[in-house]
C-alpha cells in the first residue's frame, strides 16, 4: 500500500525536460547534463500520462479496500477465537466444580459406610461404591 502511494506521489511530480548526454572517454561511460565532445543526447521519458496516474490511483484504492476487508476478517476471527476460549474456560470450570462436588459426596458416603450399624452397613457401602464409580466416570482424566 505504501509503495503505491509513493508511486502515485512520484508520478504526480512534473518531470524536468533537461537533456541528458551520454559521454564515452577512455572506455568509461558517463552521463551529464552538459554536452561533451562526441556526446550523444539520451531520450528520456516524458513522465506518466494521465491514464497511468488514474490506473495507479485505482490500484491503490483497490489495495486499500482489500486490506480493509482482510483486517475486518482478522478481527472477526480473533473475536470468535476469544469467544471459544472463554466458552472452553467456563466448561472446564463447571467440570472442575462438578468433580469436586462428586468427590465430596463420595467422601461423605464412605464416612457414612464406616459409621453405619451392621444392619445398614451393606446399603451404605453400596452407596459409597456407586458414588466412587460416578466420580471416576465423570472425572477421569
Amino acid at each position: 500500500m505504501r509503495h503505491i502511494l509513493l508511486l502515485l506521489a512520484a508520478l504526480s511530480l512534473p518531470v524536468q525536460a533537461a537533456t541528458i548526454y551520454k559521454c564515452e572517454a577512455d572506455g568509461k561511460v558517463t552521463y551529464s547534463e552538459a554536452a561533451c565532445a562526441g556526446g550523444k543526447p539520451v531520450e528520456t521519458g516524458k513522465g506518466p500520462t494521465q491514464a497511468d496516474i488514474e490506473r495507479a490511483r485505482q490500484q491503490a484504492e483497490k489495495e486499500r479496500k482489500t486490506e480493509h476487508k482482510l483486517r475486518e476478517r482478522e478481527q472477526k476471527r480473533e473475536l470468535k477465537d476469544a469467544q471459544q476460549h472463554h466458552k472452553a474456560a467456563q466448561s472446564a470450570t463447571a467440570k472442575r466444580k462438578r468433580c469436586e462436588r462428586l468427590a465430596q459426596r463420595q467422601k461423605w458416603a464412605e464416612e457414612d459406610a464406616a459409621r453405619a450399624s451392621l444392619k445398614s452397613a451393606e446399603k451404605a457401602r453400596t452407596k459409597a461404591r456407586r458414588a466412587a464409580e460416578k466420580h471416576a466416570l465423570e472425572c477421569a482424566s
